[in-house]
């Protein structure tokens, strides 16, 4: 299958290297609660988890005190090189894109690619939202190096 897109239907970030990929450490008291997730860019606000199943079928939630937030989908888990899902935190179902996140080890580090893909089939809203994303993910992105940087 060829998956090659336009440029104007996908949402690539930079490799990101070398990045420890070791567990990400907890603060004291908080189980295991994993918090270099941006808390602005969650549902809630404020969740106490965000969980996946990790198995084709398996949900992504972010778990909060009133409720659980349905993000998306497991299509493809292939650890430890491969994660493809639906994506749809503050969407609809409907509204999915396609995320894929692939770890290649180089060197003494990680190399980690996150793709996002399927915009064209939002129409006229999917540009500005691939655009709203793309900041979006730079964010999470900026938290998990963080994260990770503090965990070697």
């Amino acid at each position: 299958m060829n998956r090659r897109r336009s440029p104007d239907t996908r949402c690539v970030l930079p490799h990101l290297s070398p990045a420890s990929l070791a567990p990400l450490p907890a603060p004291p008291g908080a189980g295991s609660r994993r918090t270099w997730w941006p808390r602005s860019h969650t549902i809630s606000g404020d969740p106490s988890a965000i969980t996946f199943e990790p198995r084709p079928g398996g949900r992504i939630i972010e778990r909060s005190e009133d409720r659980d937030h349905d993000w998306g989908e497991v299509l493809e888990w292939d650890p430890p090189g491969r994660l493809r899902c639906l994506w749809h935190p503050f969407f609809d179902r409907e509204e999915a894109t396609e995320v894929e996140i692939t770890f290649r080890k180089i060197g003494t580090g990680t190399a980690v690619r996150l793709e996002q893909r399927g915009w064209e089939k939002l129409g006229e809203a999917g540009p500005p939202r691939r655009r709203r994303t793309q900041d979006a993910w730079a964010v999470v992105v900026s938290a998990f190096t963080g994260a990770c940087a503090t965990a070697s």
